[in-house]
């Protein structure tokens, strides 16, 4: 069983492959007690401009490479068969490199070619959190195995290659970040 499960779980792993306010004022007294001055800043406004093709490609690329690089090198260590510590450790690299860069894709502003594919690569990150949660607090190394085959189900590769098609990228490969 266990030769199946680390089969499993290595192709799982193959598999898987981002407000201002108005500043309040103080009251500043003048010569004379009873008359006060609220001095306000004028509102600010932040306005995110939409990235060209071109700042996009970049952008994605350098939001990205964190998470895959904590993935390969999980793969790898997961494959070379390292201790369950260093797979855990690992495991929790891939958790906070994505959580990193769910966030960074959020509050990005693509061009509005890659949105959907992109609110899709999201949704898929989104729903393998849990699993590298799961596997960065694994008891045992099957434990770990099952919990990295549930990410697997949400590698994101279609719409993540679908960006990187858009954006004038080649498709993901991982011996680009090993």
């Amino acid at each position: 069983m266990r030769p199946l499960l680390a089969a499993a779980a290595t192709a799982a792993l193959v598999a898987i492959a981002g407000c201002s306010s108005p500043s309040q004022g103080t009251l500043t007294p003048t010569a004379s007690p009873a008359s006060t001055v609220r001095a306000v800043a004028p509102p600010t406004t932040v306005k995110s401009r939409t990235l060209t093709r071109a700042a996009a490609a970049k952008r994605y690329l350098e939001i990205v490479r964190p998470y895959n690089v904590a993935l390969e090198r999980l793969e790898q260590a997961f494959n070379a068969g390292a201790p369950l510590v260093r797979l855990r450790a690992l495991a929790d690299a891939v958790a906070r490199t994505n959580a990193t860069h769910m966030r960074q894709l959020r509050s990005t502003v693509w061009p509005s070619a890659v949105r959907a594919p992109m609110r899709q690569l999201l949704t898929e990150s989104a729903a393998a959190q849990p699993y590298w949660r799961q596997a960065a607090e694994a008891s045992t190394r099957e434990e770990l195995a099952r919990s990295l085959v549930e990410a697997a189900r949400h590698n994101g590769t279609d719409p993540a290659n679908k960006i990187r098609r858009t954006l004038g990228l080649d498709d993901y490969d991982e011996t680009d970040v090993s």
